[in-house]
């Protein structure tokens, strides 16, 4: 008798456990606003506010901000155009060009590299495209260059009687 009770009170205390548990709700409250001022934030939406806080106008071609983000805390100081504006393009390996007095002009920093042979030797004269575009330069005696381009792009490099290479452009210095 006294195992059949113990056995029934176990029961009982278990079936009473399970159904106070699934009674239980917990709350979190409310989503921390703080944590979503920190996601980063589209380019162009930047652009946009110092479009607006300024009253200035940015050129830009459409694909070098696409995919660009910023650190939302960009432009919490609000000191001038000028700072605020490297601060949200800077990280994207862009630069800006004042055009006049409320224009700027955005475009990719500038790269630089040197063409050499397989034995090492610079090549003067070898020819480097933006792959899908018309912007290029040719290697100098040195065979140093410097093209306007963005991570991401391809550089075809040809001259005559070499195999053309492409290399793509990264984000490393």
């Amino acid at each position: 008798m006294r195992k059949i009770f113990t056995l029934l009170f176990s029961a009982f205390m278990l079936c009473s456990y399970t159904m106070n548990a699934q009674n239980l709700t917990a709350s979190l409250g409310k989503p921390n606003a703080s944590l979503a001022k920190h996601q980063p934030k589209p380019l162009r939406e930047a652009l946009n506010e110092l479009e607006s806080r300024y009253q200035v106008m940015f050129f830009y071609r459409t694909n070098l901000i696409e995919t660009a983000t910023v650190n939302p805390m960009y432009a919490n100081e609000g000191k001038s155009l000028e700072r605020d504006l490297v601060s949200a393009i800077g990280a994207n390996n862009l630069a800006y060009q004042k055009a006049a007095t409320n224009l700027y002009v955005i475009m990719a920093k500038d790269i630089t590299g040197r063409v050499k042979s397989n034995n090492g030797e610079a090549m003067p004269g070898v020819s480097i495209l933006i792959k899908g575009s018309t912007r290029g330069t040719i290697s100098d005696p040195d065979g140093n260059f410097k093209l306007n381009a963005i991570a991401g792009d391809v550089l075809v490099v040809s001259f005559l009687g070499y195999e053309t290479k492409e290399v793509k452009v990264t984000d490393a210095e």
